[in-house]
């Protein structure tokens, strides 16, 4: 480092008095006066940096590095433009062309160094490691799909065909349940097929309370959608391989729980009718985890039937 800073004290004698003025004033406000200076011991720039509230050293030494190579661009610029103001023969009156570009050349590059190294390359760094956070994020998550139809957009068949056992959680699922009729009783004929069915409770009547809110229809309608799920669900079994169970309680969303996959579907909260509903494809992971937990949670809660 003592070397450097010779070097730079060199360069900055070779110029005008006015321009070495402002160089040195420059310097001193990007905070390297003591290492233009010589005065640039370790210990000393240790104990100016805790005195100075830096927390990170390696970012406060590229910004001195970077800092210094545009000072040496700036000072060999403006070197090449003081030399190029000079008088010459007529013969060699190419080399003040020459220096010019130089100098300019030398001094804008200098600018464009600092301006990139202390901004524009920090906030390209900044973007992408925020990229990089988020996919990694949803990597961890194992989040597959997002989409607003669950009964279109998710890959129904694929999940059932690649699956034996099946954990669903649901208020009735009339429309879920005739779409996939055929697929439920294929899921529980298999051999070592399992069909574990979550319903709310009919005869908790603060639950139906709950419920007959938020679907927006009365005690007896959800109590009589919710008996005719049950009699449907228990219907596709094959030597007690559907299981049916009733849970007093309000659900926070319906899930189907598959084999390697599970799929969470959300509730509103507008106390309307809707088509479209945040549906979520998941795999292994941490919202699959949650599920597999909660899932257990709802059982241990529930009465089989």
């Amino acid at each position: 480092m003592p070397g450097a800073c010779h070097k730079v004290r060199w360069a900055l004698s070779t110029l005008d008095e006015p321009v070495r003025e402002m160089t040195f004033s420059a310097v001193r406000d990007a905070g390297l006066s003591d290492v233009v200076r010589g005065a640039a011991d370790p210990n000393v720039y240790r104990l100016r940096m805790a005195r100075s509230g830096q927390a990170d050293p390696a970012r406060h030494i590229n910004n001195l590095t970077t800092v210094l190579v545009a000072v040496g661009f700036v000072i060999c610029g403006a070197t090449f433009l003081w030399l190029s103001t000079k008088t010459y023969a007529p013969a060699d009156i190419w080399i003040l062309s020459l220096y010019g570009q130089l100098g300019g050349l030398l001094l804008a590059t200098g600018l464009i160094t600092f301006v990139w190294d202390l901004v524009g390359k920090r906030a390209f760094a900044a973007e992408v490691l925020s990229k990089t956070q988020l996919r990694a994020d949803i990597v961890t998550s194992g989040l597959e799909r997002v989409t607003e139809h669950y009964l279109q957009d998710v890959e129904w068949e694929g999940l059932f065909a690649t699956s034996r056992q099946l954990d669903i959680v649901v208020a009735y699922a009339s429309t879920w349940r005739n779409t996939h009729r055929a697929r439920l009783q294929a899921l529980a004929s298999k051999k070592n097929g399992r069909l574990r069915v979550f319903l709310p409770d009919p005869d908790d009547l603060e639950t139906m309370a709950v419920l007959s809110r938020r679907f927006k229809m009365t005690v007896p309608q959800l109590q009589e959608k919710i008996n005719e799920a049950i009699e449907d669900f228990q219907s596709f079994g094959v030597a007690g391989n559907v299981e049916v169970y009733l849970r007093a309680g309000d659900a926070v969303f319906s899930c189907y729980q598959f084999d390697n996959q599970s799929v969470m579907t959300l509730y509103s909260h507008s106390q309307e009718r809707r088509g479209s509903v945040p549906t979520f494809l998941v795999g292994a992971g941490l919202i699959s985890d949650f599920i597999a937990s909660d899932v257990e949670a709802i059982h241990s809660q529930s009465r089989k039937i």
